[in-house]
């Protein structure tokens, strides 16, 4: 839940705790491979999250916790995005595997993606996170 006096500080180190437009305070995050689409959430992920958010910020042990969720992040085998055709599909484009840094990189693979879409090619060197690395 949201503190009295918004938060001024995005803090970042093991773990994270920022406040968000609605007021609530995010605290996180974990990174566990999954298999799947697993949302199961466990009291384990909470505790460390929790301890280590109160232990930079103290003042969070006044506030209620709202939600706890899990968040998934397509990753590939080599830990690299996929960008680039779908071998065998007319028409059909792939843009995912970015993992954690997907928000960083979704800009320059969604335009990417456009290039190859609407000129057929892209600027943007793309052939190493093509899926092709994979068929072999």
């Amino acid at each position: 839940e949201a503190p009295d006096a918004p938060l001024t500080y995005h803090i970042e180190g093991p773990g994270q705790v920022l406040q968000k437009a609605d007021g609530m305070v995010w605290i996180g995050t974990t990174e566990e491979p999954a298999g799947g689409f697993d949302l199961t959430t466990t009291d384990e992920a909470r505790e460390g999250l929790m301890g280590r958010a109160l232990r930079t910020m103290p003042c969070l042990s006044e506030l209620s916790l709202v939600q706890q969720t899990a968040c998934l992040r397509p990753v590939t085998p080599d830990r690299l995005p996929l960008v680039g055709r779908a071998p065998g599909w007319e028409g059909v484009y792939l843009a995912t595997g970015g993992e954690k840094k997907g928000i960083l990189l979704g800009p320059a693979m969604g335009q990417a993606i456009a290039d190859l879409i609407i000129r057929g090619s892209t600027l943007i060197p793309v052939r190493p996170f093509g899926v092709e690395r994979f068929l072999d």
